[in-house]
């Protein structure tokens, strides 16, 4: 939440309870299988520095870290936590680093990982050094993952659009600095989606979609966040028909 706590709810959507959230949390996954909220962050505490994801239990109780046999301790280099996650439908769950590397693992209920599959070459490119991000492209990334009920994975990720710089507006403060003012993510960056077989590392599709699409579903929902002409803010969502594979 915006106010930096984790409010879990019932099964009825009814309040259960709430608590404070990791400082610097990039996102959360419940694991319906093992009845465990998985909370990626960037922690600063020295028994959990460096670990990617943080485990709960229903109660909000604190489980264990996982997420990286080696701890990463880079200083400003916190973006190297970031994780796309799903739950894996034999137990566990996937992740996969959102920039930089195409490094796909699965990890079991105890926090071990039992498959990697890394795939060089692949999409994503290092991250810029440069703090003036909007002169140069947007950076590939890692927005989503989930796992297909045939045990394939769907990888939603994005990837500069051609004529990305059109999509920014700079503007000039009282002292002559330039600086993004708004940005237009569908003309910004397009939406590189693939289907993979996790056993084999296989690509079995891969295509390019125009616009910003962010999120999938194991049953093949696409979806993302679109503003209307009235300011207000709705959410798209396609079905996902693959044929002859």
């Amino acid at each position: 939440e915006r106010t930096g706590r984790i409010t879990m709810l019932d099964g009825d959507l009814r309040y259960v309870r709430s608590a404070p959230a990791p400082m610097g949390a990039f996102g959360g996954l419940w694991v319906p299988s093992e009845q465990t909220l998985i909370i990626n962050a960037s922690v600063h505490d020295p028994s959990r520095a460096g670990q990617p994801l943080l485990a709960f239990d229903a109660a909000g109780n604190y489980l264990r870290p996982l997420g990286a046999e080696q701890p990463v301790l880079l200083m400003g280099r916190d973006h190297q936590l970031a994780r796309a996650m799903a739950p894996a439908r034999h137990g566990g769950l996937w992740t996969i680093p959102q920039v930089e590397r195409f490094m796909l693992e699965r990890w079991d209920p105890a926090g071990r990982v039992v498959q990697r599959l890394h795939r060089p070459g692949s999409w994503l490119r290092p991250y810029p050094t440069t703090d003036r991000l909007w002169e140069v492209p947007p950076v590939p990334m890692v927005l989503d993952v989930a796992e297909t009920a045939e045990g394939r994975l769907w990888v939603v990720g994005r990837v500069p659009d051609r004529h990305w710089k059109q999509a920014i507006t700079l503007q000039q403060d009282a002292e002559g600095r330039v600086y993004p003012a708004g940005i237009d993510f569908d003309r910004y960056q397009d939406t590189m989606l693939e289907l993979l077989d996790p056993a084999t590392g296989r690509v079995l599709l891969r295509t390019r979609l125009p616009d910003a699409w962010g999120w999938v579903t194991a049953d093949g929902l696409l979806m993302r966040a679109a503003e209307r002409e009235d300011g207000q803010w709705t959410v798209v969502v396609h079905r996902l028909t693959v044929q002859g594979l």
